[in-house]
């Protein structure tokens, strides 16, 4: 089904767009000025119109609010949500930012400038990045562990859900 939206949908376009060319042609008012105003009226009622992009996606593409690919889409919009505010808070580049979710740490490092890594933080690590000057933020999600929670050096990050 995703072929008759990126197939289809432009040749309905442009025979939809014919038909105000079709009318401007045949009419007997010559000025141009009228006939490019006509145009550019109508089709852009015919797109403004016709183009609803979320209803399209979701009833000819993989988007459909089933429970599978919807809850993946609704996860990923929650996580870009959670890099966004992480952006805002705009912490030095020096953070190291853990417990990113899964493989989520590779696009947390392209929405934001901070490095980040999937899981909690262990001892070792925490000594490495000490030595190299790091910093180190871990996102709460409600199940870290206790050394995280009472280390001082670590900057707890509280996200809205």
């Amino acid at each position: 089904m995703p072929a008759f939206t990126l197939v289809i949908y432009p040749f309905i376009m442009m025979a939809l767009s014919t038909i105000p060319a079709y009318l401007t042609k045949s009419t007997t008012i010559v000025n141009p000025k009228f006939q490019n105003l006509v145009m550019a009226l109508a089709l852009s009622s015919i797109s403004f119109t016709l183009v609803k992009l979320e209803t399209t996606q979701e009833l000819h593409t993989q988007w459909k609010k089933n429970p599978i690919v919807y809850a993946d889409r609704i996860f990923y919009l929650k996580w870009k949500r959670t890099c966004k505010y992480i952006k805002s808070l705009k912490l030095d580049k020096s953070y190291v930012v853990f417990n990113c979710n899964e493989f989520r740490h590779i696009s947390f490092m392209f929405y934001t400038d901070n490095l980040g890594m999937w899981g909690y933080p262990d001892a070792y690590t925490l000594t490495t990045l000490k030595s190299q000057n790091k910093k180190v933020a871990v996102i709460n999600d409600g199940h870290l562990p206790p050394f995280c929670l009472n280390n001082k050096d670590i900057l707890i990050l509280h996200v809205p859900s």
